[in-house]
């Protein structure tokens, strides 16, 4: 219930802020970081992975790249960790716990702690087919990959910044020449356009409620597990039920999706295993 009324009364200070502050004004204070950040975040994987190419791969994980500096912060515990051992225990039958004791028994230190988080990391076909020799490969391989997707988030957040300003900034000269030139017409197109103004800027406004009411129910939706109270309140919002189990369950096909062997990792792999070979000869 008190969700419910939160969302509603962020939702019509929101719109009668877009209404009073007019489109362009508006515009840009819901544009400038929030939405930005959005289409960068949604956006950031699929631009990583079409600018994946063998020669991207290739520069990625060369030497001095973004693969050896994380692969020189891993911990000794975790290069230890062999690769055939895991593939001989996988060749064996052995089950998950079996593989994750054997992990137990070379790791050391706090690597202890993770053996099955490690089990479930590089018992993946693409890590077991391939020629990597220990698990701080693999790890370094996956982390180098979000690092990779971030610093594209990064430059396209960037992008849409400087695209977000040229826009605001073409408004508000707009805006100007007609505070300029109001006086010369009549008072009828005068209202008129800032009619228009407001009522388009109430549109956006209603469009950032809605988006800001979204996150407060997904933030209290995943902060139900702190207290009975607010676990109440998100099981008595009917508008959050309505909101965050269609997000729920997106989330947990894209986990679904990610937990099985994915091909954006299978160039940086064969990269570093072109790497490896060359420097072995």
């Amino acid at each position: 219930m008190y969700l419910d009324i939160a969302f509603i009364v962020i939702l019509i200070v929101s719109t009668l802020c877009g209404f009073l502050f007019g489109f362009f004004k508006t515009l840009k204070s819901f544009l400038g970081w929030f939405v930005c950040s959005a289409f960068a975040l949604m956006c950031a994987q699929a631009l990583a992975d079409a600018f994946l190419s063998s020669a991207m791969a290739a520069k990625i994980v060369s030497s001095g790249g973004i693969y050896d500096s994380v692969y020189g912060v891993l911990p000794d515990e975790i290069k230890s960790i062999s690769m055939e051992t895991i593939r001989q225990s996988i060749a064996a039958g052995e089950n998950e716990v079996q593989i994750a004791l054997k992990i137990a028994g070379e790791a050391g230190g706090i690597a202890k702690l993770f053996t099955t988080v490690i089990q479930s990391a590089v018992s993946t076909p693409l890590y077991l087919n391939s020629t990597l020799q220990n698990v701080a490969q693999v790890l370094a391989v996956e982390l180098t990959y979000h690092i990779y997707v971030v610093i594209v988030a990064i430059v396209f957040f960037i992008l849409l910044r400087i695209i977000i300003m040229g826009v605001a900034i073409m408004g508000e000269a707009k805006s100007r020449k007609y505070k300029r030139d109001r006086a010369e017409k009549k008072k009828g197109r005068i209202l008129k356009n800032l009619l228009t103004d407001r009522l388009f800027g109430l549109g956006v406004g209603l469009i950032r409620g809605v988006a800001y009411g979204c996150i407060l129910l997904i933030v209290m939706s995943y902060c139900a597990g702190l207290g009975d109270n607010i676990q109440k309140q998100v099981d008595e919002s009917k508008i959050s039920a309505a909101i965050t189990a269609p997000l729920t369950e997106t989330l947990s096909e894209r986990l679904s999706n990610d937990l099985q062997e994915n091909e954006r990792y299978m160039g940086l792999v064969a990269a570093l295993e072109e790497r490896l070979s060359a420097e072995a000869e």
